[in-house]
């Protein structure tokens, strides 16, 4: 990663923001001042707090486009890559939009200040810091080697034709595991969307894919801890449609609006989704590769390492979307007349990113009747290109 560039200027700004304001006010002693390192104390009135929050958002903004720009690259693990940097970057906000929900709460309820560096405090800590890391591009990046075509860790098969029971046992259980996952993340997010009035629900919909901050607003009595409540709840839902872009996230969304409404009408999800992705096809795509190939069995051993590499990318971003979707639940516990357009705003985050990660599995999965995002060299594709390598 090119530290230099202005996109990493960005990046590095956002972080610090985000820990400055999550920080805790006032000086710190004992314990609290070791986790913090000598940082900083956190904005020390509920004012300041709204006037900081107001400063990050833009860097938010801009942070989304920058990175968004790296999902196009030629490159297929920087595209990963980016996916990665996007999710953990709404996760983030998250969290910050969770600490300022804390603290307007806290100041309806009369509480005079933020946390205190000694007392509790909502984002902050390890975790923050680990989502932080992948924001700032600081981790390897899913299967670096096997999607630049580097050298790749494999277990050389016997022989050929030892090596095409393992790859196409292999192949199976890969396709099964994105199955699983895609469906288990899946299922929370129309969960979720079930939960959501159809009012709400249709406005959410609508804004999928524009600036929710635009479309949604702020309710006329919002205090300006609520109004940058509702900002960053914005900006993780425009940073998971980012993931897709605005044409195709309104697409994603219709399709999931479908789903949910089988699912209504008694529909069970993991069927639906396993009809979409169809993997038998793709298997069967990958037995006939197996079968064409040459009797070389490292170059089934390298096939083998390439679809493990998928499975554990696409792991990787499934687990960001599970902490995602359990975060914005957080909207749910602020009042209504508090913040009277927090459903819509869950409502987008849950559709935007039941979208994404469905169709970002189809397409680790090769999946033939959902080729929606065409991002990453699925099952069978890779088969393809290593059994064919030279």
């Amino acid at each position: 990663m090119n530290q230099d560039s202005p996109a990493e200027d960005v990046a590095e700004a956002y972080a610090a923001g985000v820990r400055a304001l999550l920080a805790p006010s006032g000086p710190a002693t004992g314990p609290a001042a070791a986790e913090r390192g000598g940082a900083a104390p956190g904005p020390a009135s509920f004012a300041d707090l709204a006037v900081s929050a107001q400063a990050l958002e833009p860097l938010s903004a801009q942070l989304i486009s920058q990175v968004s720009a790296e999902l196009d690259a030629t490159d297929t693990a920087t595209r990963q890559t980016a996916a990665n940097r996007l999710l953990a970057k709404a996760l983030a906000d998250l969290e910050v939009m969770a600490y300022l929900g804390q603290a307007a709460m806290d100041e309806i309820d009369g509480l005079t200040a933020p946390p205190s560096a000694d007392g509790e405090r909502s984002g902050g800590g390890t975790e923050i810091e680990n989502v932080l890391d992948i924001v700032l591009g600081r981790f390897p990046p899913p299967s670096a080697g096997t999607m630049r075509g580097g050298p790749e860790a494999s277990t050389t098969p016997t022989d050929a034709a030892a090596g095409r029971a393992q790859l196409i046992t292999g192949a199976d259980d890969a396709l099964s595991l994105i199955t699983d996952r895609a469906t288990k993340a899946g299922q929370a997010a129309v969960t979720g969307i079930l939960s959501i009035g159809v009012t709400e629900l249709a406005s959410a919909a609508a804004a999928v894919g524009t600036d929710l901050a635009t479309a949604v607003g702020f309710g006329a009595a919002a205090t300006q801890l609520v109004q940058r409540v509702s900002g960053f709840a914005a900006q993780a839902g425009n940073t998971v449609s980012a993931l897709l872009g605005p044409s195709l996230a309104q697409t994603a969304t219709q399709q999931v609006l479908t789903w949910v409404d089988e699912v209504r009408s008694g529909g069970k999800f993991a069927e639906i989704l396993a009809k979409a992705y169809d993997t038998p096809a793709t298997l069967a795509e990958v037995q006939r590769l197996a079968e064409a190939a040459s009797e070389d069995p490292a170059r089934f051993g390298v096939a083998i390492a390439a679809i493990d590499a998928l499975d554990e990318a696409y792991a990787a971003q499934v687990a960001l979307a599970e902490k995602i979707l359990a975060k914005a639940r957080f909207l749910n516990l602020i009042p209504a007349g508090a913040l009277p357009q927090g459903r819509v705003l869950i409502g987008a985050i849950y559709l935007g990113l039941s979208g994404y990660i469905i169709l970002c599995g189809a397409d680790y999965a090769d999946s033939p009747r959902l080729a929606l995002l065409q991002r990453v060299p699925g099952v069978s594709d890779v088969v393809a290109a290593r059994l064919a390598a030279a």
